[in-house]
């Protein structure tokens, strides 16, 4: 609900996590809380190229949000990861 008061669109994406839940579960909810539009995308890939293809069009500006879980899966993505690390701890072994 927070976040619907200043994005109208949003993509949801599955995450490697047991707890999560599908995309398209996230999506009704984000619809639910008043996104005018949402949208459950097979990967974190797909919703990058759909979100930037409209961001692209409508001058938007994309923000991506939830869990640590795919704000590191979005930095992989985005080549923004890895970083240089001496030794990589069992969380960013997880990401390769």
């Amino acid at each position: 609900r927070i976040m619907s008061g200043i994005a109208t669109r949003g993509w949801a994406v599955p995450i490697r996590n047991a707890r999560s839940l599908d995309p398209g579960s996230v999506a009704e909810r984000m619809l639910m809380a008043g996104f005018t539009e949402a949208e459950a995308c097979s990967s974190l890939d797909a919703a990058f190229s759909r979100a930037l293809a409209w961001a692209r069009v409508s001058g938007g500006t994309l923000v991506a949000c939830g869990s640590l879980v795919l704000a590191g899966e979005a930095l992989v993505a985005l080549d923004a990861f890895p970083w240089e690390v001496h030794e990589p701890d069992a969380n960013e072994l997880t990401l390769h």
